[in-house]
């Protein structure tokens, strides 16, 4: 809604966002690393295991390191990702908090890489950011200004949903289509998309006075 009705993103906001997509990435490795670690996976070289060594830092250590352009840490990613230990992995990963973003992301690896890069509409689109508590922006369409309330969809946030629903004409629940497979981080017995869609039918049907 900000890109379509309101000004979109800052340069301040996208060179925000590029910090937030490396630690993307950073994540996404370090969950790799962890399912290799678990079923006893090797790799391919020696070289490789440096990498993996080096993007087993902590993430304040690599994000300061990107601050410096040192391309070691993507070259790292790089070797990694053609490692055939880490594609098992990749396979393996449906019940951890894998992004989904992650291929979207190394197919512009180059590009991010780049000193002078600052993402794009489409980059910051595919961000992975938790919402945690509320927020609100506000946008004119049709001559009318909207409010739009962002709730976090965890199950520690989903009791201050209720504390939004005053004065709310519409509500729109969201699930995603890449979830049919992956299972709750809170929960591995259960799937994302059947507890999505009981999410929905709970709180649709609701009774709760709005006053």
């Amino acid at each position: 809604m900000r890109i379509i009705y309101m000004n979109g993103f800052s340069d301040d906001e996208r060179r925000q966002s590029r910090t937030t997509i490396l630690a993307n990435l950073l994540d996404a490795f370090k969950i790799l690393l962890d399912i290799m670690a678990i079923e006893q996976l090797d790799f391919g070289s020696e070289r490789v295991k440096k990498s993996a060594d080096l993007l087993a830092m902590t993430e304040s250590e690599i994000l300061m390191v990107r601050n410096s352009h040192d391309t070691s840490i993507f070259t790292a990613m790089k070797s990694l990702w053609q490692d055939p230990g880490v594609k098992v992995a990749v396979s393996m990963s449906r019940c951890l908090p894998f992004h989904d973003n992650m291929l979207y992301f190394y197919n512009s690896i180059d590009r991010i890489s780049a000193p002078e890069w600052l993402p794009d509409d489409q980059d910051i689109l595919r961000v992975r950011l938790r919402t945690t508590g509320i927020s609100e922006i506000f946008f004119d369409m049709d001559h009318i200004t909207w409010s739009m309330i962002d709730v976090g969809g965890q199950r520690s946030e989903r009791r201050k949903w209720i504390h939004c629903f005053e004065n709310v004409d519409c509500l729109i629940f969201v699930a995603a289509l890449s979830g049919y497979d992956q299972c709750l981080v809170e929960d591995h017995n259960a799937q994302t998309e059947p507890n999505a869609g009981s999410n929905g039918a709970l709180w649709f049907n609701y009774k709760w006075p709005m006053v």
